[in-house]
């Protein structure tokens, strides 16, 4: 019956994107100088929400860059923030957050750098259940910076995620860690299946796996993005969809504009219709008009070939 309903909408020219993949916005994209607020940037993503080209949001709840205030920390949320942000939130079928990354350091060889970065995960994921958000991410950073050898700083991390996936179980949140820091797409899904539990996942950035990969040399068991992208993708709750040139590094740039092979990686994506995570649109909102364009004629061409 699955296949009928796409080739009726194939045929029928009327490619309904939602039907076959959740897509959120990134709140970090989000380029309107006049938004002061999280609550402004979420209620500024319902302009996409009521076009049908999106049902997730995922906030910016990091703190960073700090002069931006749709970004504040979880540290800056009281109860009179949390009841506005669950309001904007309700009309989203999906929403997440990302959380602090770039100053907490859950392997740190300092144990009050490692408490205290394990409590701000514990507050984030305390807020983000109170906002009925369905995961938040954050990136494993710094480590123990090559002190000691890397099986030996995988059981600190080792032990942070599975303590913060209990908590997560507690709150009926799934905690996911995203590559492109200390652990490469290959190590978070290692990590994630390691741990096995249905609270723990990763998001997958897709523009840091291309660096990492294909500029810096991480693969250990694949040989391509698209490779690694088919036999993980169980491990995903979310993913960071963004492009970008390796000769320019991190660019976030909308999907098609830059050296990654986005049709393969779509294909392996969109190989279970609808997929059980979240496309996350990480990039700035003026290119949102290119990637729908894009990815219609994408859905087009994979779902007729599905059809074969």
């Amino acid at each position: 019956m699955a296949r009928i309903v796409k080739l009726e909408l194939v045929q029928g020219n009327k490619m309904n994107i939602l039907d076959h993949v959740n897509l959120g916005l990134s709140l970090s994209g989000c380029c309107d100088s006049s938004i002061d607020s999280p609550t402004d940037a979420v209620r500024a993503a319902y302009e996409y929400l009521n076009k049908g080209l999106i049902n997730s949001v995922e906030v910016f709840m990091t703190g960073h860059p700090p002069r931006k205030r749709q970004n504040i920390g979880p540290w800056d949320y009281d109860s009179k923030l949390i009841a506005e942000m669950k309001e904007a939130l309700a009309p989203f079928p999906h929403k997440g957050a990302h959380i602090p990354f770039a100053f907490v350091n859950l392997a740190s060889l300092n144990p009050g750098i490692r408490d205290e970065s394990y409590r701000q995960m514990v507050l984030s994921l305390e807020i983000a259940s109170q906002l009925s958000m369905e995961y938040v991410t954050t990136h494993p950073r710094f480590g123990t910076l090559d002190i000691l050898s890397k099986k030996e700083e995988w059981e600190i991390w080792l032990d942070s995620y599975s303590r913060l996936a209990e908590k997560a179980r507690e709150l009926g949140v799934v905690l996911t860690i995203e590559n492109g820091d200390r652990l490469s797409f290959e190590d978070c899904a290692d990590m994630v299946r390691e741990i096995h539990s249905p609270f723990f996942a990763m998001t997958y950035d897709t523009g840091h796996a291309n660096l990492e990969g294909n500029k810096d040399g991480k693969y250990r068991k694949y040989k391509s993005l698209p490779e690694f992208t088919e036999a993980e993708r169980d491990c995903f709750k979310n993913i960071h969809l963004h492009d970008n040139h390796l000769s320019k590094g991190d660019e976030h740039l909308p999907p098609g504009k830059g050296d990654i092979d986005f049709d393969s990686v779509f294909k392996a994506l969109l190989k279970d219709s609808p997929p059980k995570f979240i496309m996350t649109l990480e990039f700035k909102w003026d290119g949102l008009e290119y990637f729908f364009g894009y990815f219609r004629q994408v859905l087009e061409k994979q779902f007729k070939e599905f059809l074969i």
